[in-house]
């Protein structure tokens, strides 16, 4: 998760609130004594619950809350042993050297430590739950990010589906006429047609079942196939279970930018698709061989587009590896589904 910083109206409540707090402090008791003992005594104590409170709301919770128990802990158990270290040098030594309120500082360290740590508690309780609230913001900013990508998407989309029902009709007549006289163009119509209908059907935001995903890829390639007498590629799948499911058209466009930009008309050296499920992980690659005059893989918009998707859908939940090897590009990709 991004860094989640103060607004505005943040600050100034935030300010208003310790204003109100110095001055009910001060109301009910009053710091006697010189006015320098006075301001470094006071400061010194709201600076260090100030330490506390933002140093937990702002740094340990946003890091390590919901994430990692022990480590969450480990910064808690850290602040709080700042926060007493600071308190101690205040009441038993700065208290002393000013001479004022000797009862706190002749106070056993007992009752020191405890009553230092109930204060700590209820401070670190408000820092999470400003936290809380400072997340809820960031969710909602996030949601609404991704609402406005979403509709721009199928704006796009509906740009694309115009006229879509005659498209199909058309490519449904040309199938039938040409299936008496080529059965290779007449398939080659087919596949075409079912990617179509595919992406008519898929909404960006939707899941769909990644058996469904792996069958459009398919499609894509045996077209590829009957389009051009050398192509030749490797693509298994393995067994994939129906209860799996994927944002759709993610993962063709790197299989479209190996075609687009690799080499794979040698037979010796086939592009290399593979997909493979381990429980709820998917591990995806691409590989193709690269020609002295060919961009790479990377360079096109179709791979920024898919990136683009993988932020908006997976965010953490997805790994994406590319690199060149002397004379292959090879794609990886590890998707939590």
């Amino acid at each position: 998760m991004k860094t989640i910083g103060l607004t505005k109206q943040d600050i100034k409540r935030h300010v208003l609130f310790w204003i109100l707090i110095i001055c009910f402090l001060h109301s009910i008791d009053p710091l006697k004594g010189p006015l320098i003992a006075h301001f470094v005594c006071s400061g010194l104590t709201y600076l260090n619950f100030g330490f506390a409170y933002y140093f937990l709301a702002l740094f340990v919770f946003p890091r390590y809350l919901g994430k990692s128990i022990l480590l969450t802990l480990c910064g808690i158990i850290f602040t709080l042993i700042i926060h007493l270290l600071i308190d101690y040098i205040n009441f038993y030594h700065i208290f002393k050297f000013f001479e004022i309120h000797p009862e706190v500082s002749s106070r056993p360290i007992k009752d020191f430590i405890f009553e230092t740590f109930l204060i700590f508690c209820a401070v670190a309780a408000c820092a999470a739950s400003f936290y809380r609230n400072m997340l809820s913001r960031y969710k909602l900013k996030e949601q609404n990010k991704k609402n406005k990508a979403m509709l721009l998407k199928e704006l796009s989309l509906f740009k694309c589906q115009y006229n879509m029902h005659t498209t199909l009709g058309f490519l449904k007549f040309c199938h039938n006429e040409i299936n008496r006289y080529s059965k290779e163009a007449a398939r080659a119509i087919e596949l075409f047609s079912h990617m179509v209908t595919y992406t008519i059907h898929t909404k960006p935001e939707e899941k769909v079942r990644l058996a469904n995903e792996i069958t459009y890829i398919d499609n894509f390639i045996q077209l590829r196939k009957l389009l051009s007498s050398k192509v030749y590629v490797d693509f298994s799948a393995g067994d994939v279970t129906g209860d799996l499911y994927i944002f759709p058209r993610i993962l063709i466009t790197f299989v479209e930018n190996a075609f687009k930009h690799g080499l794979f008309n040698q037979a010796k050296e086939p592009l290399k698709v593979n997909l493979a499920v381990e429980g709820k992980k998917m591990l995806f690659s691409v590989k193709n061989k690269t020609g002295v005059n060919k961009k790479s893989n990377g360079a096109g918009i179709g791979q920024y587009n898919a990136i683009q998707m993988l932020e908006l859908f997976y965010k953490n939940n997805y790994k994406l590896v590319t690199k060149k090897q002397h004379d292959e590009y090879v794609v990886d990709l590890t998707l939590n589904l």
